[in-house]
């Protein structure tokens, strides 16, 4: 079978066409002021991006209202500007104001760079007509993006009589880059929120999009940039008090330091002394009624930045690196990092990634060691091989993981199409148990395009597979996974598509015998050309419990072979709505009873400076042992005045905890790369009388030099 799979892939031909759609920067020697205006004369001596045309809702038509970029450069910054035209400015909707808030229902523009032109790597940029700014680094076309990477750029934005403009500044020091290339891809993409209209300059097929950045378009002028090694210096200063229940108060005062140096101009070098998190969000805590553990996302920034270049494996299923086992325990609780330094970047085809942290003892964790290495290898126009290995030391003791890993990439199969074919295999080494059966490995072919979107995956996870440092959901498992869902056009009574899907997983114990056996038919659903969407699905699910678990304070489901059927309905508002929602709700069988599940989702957007988001989780649950009831509340509620300062207050509640938890936060940015927080945080004890459990008030200030 690999055989003829790899004679059948390497015997399609496949061409990639190189973009026709060019851009000249503009080289000046003048000063432009970052004011939205666009007043400056040297703006209209630059030739102008423009005819874009729909993606979305009629692919290929000439974009509704006109749009015009620029691209100006000195030997400093790059310079884009943006005029947006349309006929009813008083109609264009923009009401985020936070950095790196939700644009998707905002009036916006992305520009994507890809500055080494290897056609699958790029920086993204979006502004909306407030001036408020999204960025975030793509790699693999967007398989992989690191929302939490933030470069150094300004941008100004104004609504005007004739739609709205935008400049952006963007350092060529924020731009890892080959001084040598002076051919650059780029791409534009504008959305109109009030007629949930996609407009591109290039790549416009449904099947492609902004982050498909081999089908960008040329950036063509930009030479005799040299980019100096630049080191950047953040310190820190943290102060604050926490109290405890019957404990004394504890009063905080750290410092630390980060250094960010640029080796090369695509290497960079980050390390950092004693680093704090305290200003991070708290995790929406969850009510877990499975047997396995529950998969939180990674929100500290040494972390995020440069996740992509590590990412190995599935994720939420088995990686082997998952960096919230670093510095935070089981339960969140804070372990101190002593100190880490990483090197993330390029060389030539190579992407790199290695980083080395310390962690001090605290309580019942000793002091550990974590290493990581990361390196991939581009091949043909798209496709890569990889190579992983991660270490934790702890008293001498070590655990390790080595894998490999690639995919072969395509756009243009078939006429136009994509079709990805990868796979990994990976092993642990544990100097405690030094054990067999400690492999896991996948392979997967994808197919995910507009009208059809398929996929199978194999993959499987031995019983000691234990990297220490990943994330593993479940070990002694084969797991069979396929999809096919189709998008069938409509485009009218108020229609954009109809959707039908079959999905199925099938998961086996190493020996054979079924675990579980899942399938879902979506019989109906759609998405409205105003941007609501609907879906009807039906699942079956067969499940073997190989032991007996607690679901629930005492209530306990034994060991045996358990069937269902479920009916499911989902329903979506547009989110460019003042008030827009999502509504869940599942019910049928459930082990020896019944279930019903309802997710409630509310959005509230009064202004451009206040949102509130709010999510309630409920669970009524009927078995042959007990009946039980689950509450999960959350509140988000946003008042941002301007681009640069924040507040957050966030509220959450379970019944299972039975705690209120409040996370109050104070954001100021008073230049790019330098931040002022202010959080106040509370769990309060709810399950006798209201007690306040821990309660902590922080100031922290980082400046960037």
């Amino acid at each position: 079978m690999r055989k003829i799979i790899i004679i059948l892939f390497f015997a399609i031909s496949f061409v990639y066409a190189e973009n026709s759609k060019i851009i000249n920067a503009l080289k000046i020697n003048e000063k432009i002021k970052i004011d939205g205006d666009l007043s400056e004369h040297i703006w209209e001596k630059a030739v102008p991006a423009k005819d874009f045309l729909q993606k979305e809702p009629d692919q290929g038509k000439k974009a509704s209202f006109k749009t015009e970029i620029r691209v100006l450069y000195d030997d400093k910054n790059l310079y884009i500007g943006i005029k947006c035209f349309d006929p009813d400015p008083h109609k264009i909707f923009a009401k985020q104001m936070e950095r790196d808030g939700d644009f998707s229902s905002d009036d916006s523009i992305s520009i994507i760079i890809d500055t080494y032109r290897d056609l699958r790597n790029g920086f993204l940029f979006i502004v909306n007509p407030n001036g408020a700014k999204f960025d975030s680094y793509i790699t693999d076309e967007g398989k992989y993006e690191n929302k939490n990477w933030n470069g150094i750029w300004d941008a100004k934005a104004k609504i005007t009589d004739f739609g709205w403009s935008a400049e952006l500044k963007i350092p060529f020091s924020t731009l890892k880059f080959d001084p040598k290339k002076t051919v650059w891809g780029i791409n534009f993409r504008r959305f109109i929120a009030r007629k949930n209209e996609e407009d591109m300059w290039t790549a416009y097929h449904r099947n492609e999009g902004i982050r498909l950045i081999s089908k960008a378009g040329l950036l063509k002028g930009v030479s005799g940039i040299k980019k100096a090694k630049k080191l950047n210096l953040r310190p820190y200063l943290l102060s604050g008090v926490q109290k405890e229940y019957e404990n004394e108060t504890e009063y905080k005062l750290r410092a630390g330091l980060d250094l960010k140096y640029s080796l090369t101009s695509s290497l960079t070098l980050d390390m950092t002394a004693h680093p704090d998190f305290g200003q991070v969000e708290v995790d929406r805590k969850r009510i877990n009624l499975t047997r396995f553990s529950l998969f939180y996302p990674e929100k500290r920034e040494f972390f995020l930045e440069g996740a992509g270049i590590f990412s190995f494996g599935i994720p939420g299923r088995v990686q082997p690196l998952y960096t919230r086992r670093i510095g935070l325990s089981s339960e969140g609780e804070e372990i101190p990092i002593l100190g880490g330094v990483r090197l993330t970047g390029k060389a030539g085809k190579y992407d790199v990634g290695i980083f080395n942290i310390e962690t001090s003892g605290s309580g019942e964790y000793d002091p550990s060691n974590y290493f990581a290495v990361r390196v991939r290898r581009e091949i043909l126009k798209k496709s890569y091989v990889g190579f992983m290995a991660t270490n934790k030391y702890t008293n001498g003791k070590y655990n390790s993981s080595f894998g490999v890993d690639g995919a072969l990439s395509f756009s243009n199969i078939f006429g136009n199409k994509n079709l990805i074919i990868g796979g990994f295999a990976a092993k642990t080494y544990d100097s405690e148990t030094k054990e067999n059966k400690n492999k896991a490995y996948q392979f997967y072919v994808d197919y995910p395009n507009n009208l059809f979107d398929i996929y199978f995956r194999h993959y499987v996870i031995e019983d000691n597979f234990n990297p220490k440092i990943g994330f593993v959901y479940r070990t002694g498992i084969k797991r069979f996974d396929w999809q096919i869902k189709t998008r069938p056009r409509i485009n009218r009574w108020g229609f954009k598509y109809f959707v039908f899907k079959v999905k199925n997983y099938r998961t086996l114990d190493l020996s054979g015998n079924l675990l579980e056996d899942f399938y879902e038919y979506r019989l109906f659903g759609f998405e409205s050309r105003a941007g609501e969407s609907f879906e009807l699905n039906f699942q079956t699910r067969k499940e073997f419990l190989d032991e007996d678990f607690e679901i629930f304070k005492g209530i306990t489901i034994k060991r045996g072979m358990y069937k269902e059927k479920k009916w499911e309905i989902q329903f979506g508002t547009s989110e460019s709505r003042t008030v827009s929602g999502w509504i869940f709700y599942n019910f049928g069988d459930f082990y020896t009873g019944k279930r019903k599940e309802l997710i409630l989702e509310g959005r509230l957007k009064i202004s451009r400076v206040f949102s509130l988001n709010v999510n309630y989780l409920y669970n009524d649950i009927s078995l042959a042992n007990g009946k039980f009831k689950t509450y999960e509340p959350a509140v988000w509620i946003n008042f941002n005045p301007t681009t640069k300062f924040f507040t957050s207050a966030f509220l959450q509640y379970n019944n299972e905890d039975n705690e209120v938890i409040a996370n109050i936060r104070l954001h100021f940015i008073p230049k790019a790369k330098s931040h002022i927080y202010l959080v106040y945080s509370e769990i309060l004890q709810t399950e006798n009388t209201l007690i306040s459990q821990k309660r902590t008030i922080l100031f922290k200030i980082a400046y960037n030099f």
